[in-house]
């Protein structure tokens, strides 16, 4: 049976829409048709009712959800064993990380390390928020960095790096851009200029706006920081960002404020739960653990 439609078959039990299955599996709206079709045909059973405006799973497509599951987990186990017995990549941590990498001073953790573990290559590969715990779970990779909101749990077994919280981002020239802080309801009027669903940030600043009684001017959404940032300092809206994102300094014509009412979130290493843990893996889980034991007690001391 092919996996990839599998994988196929349960984003799309999860989206119910094929544009958006082959909008986050980086492929088109006429493959994942063609592959739920090839499965239909070689399952002999119907997966999903086309007759309504979204795709519903049938009660076959419900009752074989956990099974497909299942294959796909059980190949990627086999895949990752081969990989650790077959070849050299047994020194090589793969980390799938969210791109704020030179925001959040990551790299320097990555280049800690390797000096004092000189033998372990380090791949790295960025990709949004969305899909990192998918990929971690499948084994894709052996850890992630990502970011938890304040309202999100997670399974995983996690390191806490960092804590942040949404900011509000004006131009200079904003009648608000002198203020200490703000509330997000002064901001009503604005055009806002937002990192998109993919992020996992969109629904947050969503919130925000409603339990502040309006509905936010969406004019722009995308994945990069730095066109919002260039699009409000040449005074085409305003932003919601996490606070250590931006940096003004390399932005001229923006400002940062904090809001009244936030929401916040945590920076973390996560590593799939009582897994089988390569000692590339624990050398870096344990590296980390004694840096932000050792940052921690530094920061207590210096506000004693």
């Amino acid at each position: 049976m092919d996996t990839h439609r599998l994988k196929i078959f349960l984003n799309l039990l999860e989206t119910g829409n094929c544009s958006e299955t082959a909008e986050q599996l980086f492929t088109t709206q006429s493959t994942v048709s063609k592959q739920i079709q090839s499965l239909e045909k070689e399952l002999e059973i119907r997966l999903f009712d086309r007759s309504r405006r979204s795709l519903v799973p049938t009660p076959a497509a419900e009752q074989i959800r956990e099974d497909a599951k299942k294959i796909i987990e059980t190949e990627e186990h086999m895949k990752h064993q081969v990989r650790e017995l077959a070849d050299d990549r047994s020194r090589e941590l793969r980390i799938c990380a969210i791109p704020v990498l030179s925001q959040y001073k990551v790299s320097g953790i990555f280049r800690d390390f390797q000096k004092a573990f000189p033998d372990v290559s380090i791949r790295m590969t960025e990709t949004e928020n969305k899909l990192l715990e998918e990929q971690l779970k499948s084994h894709s990779c052996d850890l992630i960095f990502t970011r938890l909101l304040d309202d999100e749990d997670t399974s995983l077994d996690i390191i806490t790096m960092d804590t942040d919280a949404l900011a509000a981002i004006l131009p200079c020239s904003h009648p608000l851009s002198q203020r200490s802080e703000i509330g997000i309801e002064e901001l009503k009027e604005e055009s806002f200029l937002l990192l998109d669903e993919k992020t996992g940030l969109l629904n947050c600043v969503k919130n925000l706006c409603r339990e502040s009684g309006f509905s936010p001017k969406i004019t722009y959404k995308g994945v990069r920081i730095d066109t919002i940032l260039d699009m409000i300092a040449n005074d085409l809206g305003v932003s919601i960002l996490m606070n250590h994102s931006v940096d003004c300094s390399r932005q001229p014509g923006i400002v940062k404020i904090p809001l009244k009412k936030t929401c916040t979130s945590r920076l973390i290493f996560a590593r799939n739960h009582n897994s089988h843990y390569r000692p590339e893996e624990k050398n870096f889980w344990n590296y980390l653990t004694q840096r932000f034991i050792r940052e921690s007690n530094t920061s207590l001391e210096n506000q004693n």
